[in-house]
């Protein structure tokens, strides 16, 4: 059977903009977005390598507006983590990020 191509994305532009800013700001945020990028580049290997987030702690805002049915949690560097769901259909799995927190 022939893997699926993984795609990374954003939920909104806003947030998109808000991670490519970081390349460009103080030597902290050039690194933070290093780290993220690269924890990016994980989740592209291995979607399921996050911890799975229990359904009774997601947010309801973020259930309701994405109808996710899936969030998972993954560490990038010491300082941040990524949000994020995994859709998949038969031709490809996507990995949505929702949230970038401290």
């Amino acid at each position: 059977m022939e893997e699926r191509p993984v795609y990374v994305a954003f939920c909104s532009k806003y947030l998109e903009e808000e991670f490519k800013a970081l390349d460009t700001g103080s030597k902290d945020e050039r690194l933070l977005h290093n780290e993220i990028a690269e924890s990016i580049r994980k989740l592209k290997l291995s979607p399921t390598s996050g911890a799975r987030v229990q359904k009774k702690s997601w947010p309801a805002e973020v259930s309701k507006r994405y109808r996710i049915s899936n969030m998972w949690r993954l560490e990038a560097g010491k300082k941040f983590s990524i949000t994020y769901t995994i859709k998949t259909n038969e031709y490809s799995t996507v990995i949505v990020i929702i949230r970038l927190s401290k």
